[in-house]
């Protein structure tokens, strides 16, 4: 599958807006649209996925939820499980932080908080990205697969599939949502129903998924200029519509869309926008590390009541740095490793079916 070069810095540029986005939010007290970059984050995730499935759909369907899983797991869970007991280290040793129950830890552990079972479910600030991870853990694990199997069995179908999940979870989202925290926070009896969000997100990435697989933008004449101007015109469009404090929180509902369209746009890497963000796409590597570092760096900022917004985002960059290259660079290789070495099994076993069927003819 062709590697995105642009939207890695995009998710290099997404993570870094959340950070700041909880750093105005929490320690300044000032409203922040960013929290619609962690949108961006389940369009992309689903736009990707859809296309590596789309391309990949020769796997037996015995082994397809174990494999989403498998990879899921050790990219997502391992990495933050890790942070989280150095968090854990940090809350109670530096920030003298109140100690909670084991079942609460656990629910932690495993990313459970967004299925309701953890009555505080923001026990430190780790704890308030965490539902996001757990979310596309689990509720990715589950639409990836199902994909899959739609797309073998449903093909001509699952566009109407995608359009049927994204109704369904933005009315939800409409109707429930707590209308003090915008359409971020979706509570239905007090419970987080979350999930809907995620979901709306992901079949817009899907759809996006599905239109790049089907459809190509190709210009003729003027290439540079005509993708550049799409470029300028989406980046402008966003904007527009979220660069404010005072923003119109009901456009939060139509994020994932505009998110889906500059994913689209930038997949051609083509515009003036473009050749700039290429000097940076290295650096989308260090998005994950980002996302799951920034509340700790923000704890202890604001326990020592400290907001110095360089201070704070150099010590976020550096400290990510550090944990991608010790932790989860390695957990990225493991990943690979399991994944050459089922590839290695699959081979040998077709070899071995191959020359069984050879004996049997000559025989």
């Amino acid at each position: 599958m062709k590697k995105f070069k642009i939207l890695e810095s995009f998710r290099f540029i997404a993570a870094s807006i959340v950070a700041f986005g909880h750093f105005y939010d929490i320690l300044l007290k000032i409203p922040s649209p960013a929290g619609n970059a962690v949108d961006f984050f389940f369009v992309l995730s689903s736009f990707i996925w859809t296309i590596k499935l789309k391309d990949n759909d020769s796997i037996e369907s015995s082994k397809i939820l174990k494999k989403v899983f498998l990879g899921r797991f050790i990219r997502l869970l391992l990495p933050y499980v890790v942070l989280l007991l150095i968090w854990n280290i940090v809350y109670f040793l530096v920030l003298k932080g109140r100690l909670y129950s084991f079942y609460d830890f656990f629910v932690d552990i495993f990313l459970l908080q967004t299925l309701g079972l953890r009555k505080n479910i923001f026990q430190g600030s780790i704890l308030g990205i965490a539902w996001t991870l757990g979310l596309e853990l689990y509720i990715g694990t589950i639409l990836f697969t199902l994909i899959y199997f739609w797309n073998k069995k449903y093909k001509e179908m699952l566009f109407f599939i995608f359009i049927v999940i994204m109704i369904i979870s933005q009315s939800l989202m409409l109707h429930f949502s707590d209308k003090a925290q915008g359409y971020f926070s979706l509570v239905l009896n007090s419970i987080p129903i979350g999930v809907f969000r995620i979901l709306y997100s992901y079949s817009i990435g899907g759809l996006a998924g599905l239109y790049y697989k089907k459809y190509k933008i190709n210009f003729k004449k003027n290439k540079f200029l005509k993708y550049s101007l799409l470029e300028i015109l989406i980046v402008l469009f966003i904007y527009l519509l979220y660069g404010r404090p005072d923003y119109n929180q009901d456009n939060n509902l139509i994020f994932s869309v505009v998110a889906a369209v500059l994913i689209i746009v930038f997949t051609y890497e083509g515009g003036i926008i473009s050749k700039i963000l290429e000097k940076i796409s290295i650096l989308g590597t260090l998005g994950y590390s980002i996302y799951l570092i920034h509340p700790i760096v923000m704890d202890i900022m604001g326990h020592f009541n400290k907001t110095n917004r360089v201070f704070y985002y150099v010590s976020i960059l550096i400290t990510s740095i550090l944990f991608y290259n010790l932790v989860e660079k390695k957990f990225i290789k493991l990943k690979k490793d399991i994944n050459n070495k089922n590839i290695y099994k699959k081979n040998m076993e077709n070899r071995n079916e191959k020359n069984n069927n050879n004996c049997t003819n000559v025989q």
